[in-house]
């Protein structure tokens, strides 16, 4: 799984981010969602073959001047990956998306008109596509 199937997946689950991007956002539009590479986590040590793996995301929510819309957008985003199930992302099963906190974390830069938030997951997903 790549993090460009994370981004397809998501347009489909917060279609209200008018755009979204994969290691960087175009700072220059508001409304938009950024994919990055999360948190390395630990490799997990199984006997026999592992028919999972893991893919630590950081999805930043990029959205306006106003802190409480953003922190809504943010919000609207962290429910619906908490209410999903089993979906299929990039064509692999995914069992569980764990996300790391238990809200939207403000990451708003002081020299950035726009609020942002940042929601941290890991993508476990089977190996298998």
């Amino acid at each position: 799984m790549q993090l460009t199937d994370v981004r397809d997946w998501l347009r489909t689950v917060f279609p209200e981010a008018a755009r979204a991007y994969v290691g960087r956002i175009d700072a220059a539009q508001e409304r938009c969602i950024g994919i990055y590479d999360g948190q390395a986590r630990p490799a997990v040590r199984a006997l026999g073959p592992q028919s999972y793996d893991v893919l630590p995301v950081s999805v930043l929510v990029y959205w306006t001047a106003d802190a409480r819309e953003t922190q809504a957008a943010a919000q609207t985003l962290y429910d619906r990956l908490r209410a999903v199930r089993r979906p299929v992302i990039g064509g692999h099963e995914v069992p569980l998306i764990a996300l790391t906190s238990t809200a939207p974390v403000d990451c708003t830069r002081p020299e950035s008109p726009v609020y942002e938030q940042v929601i941290e997951a890991v993508i476990y997903y089977n190996k298998e596509a």
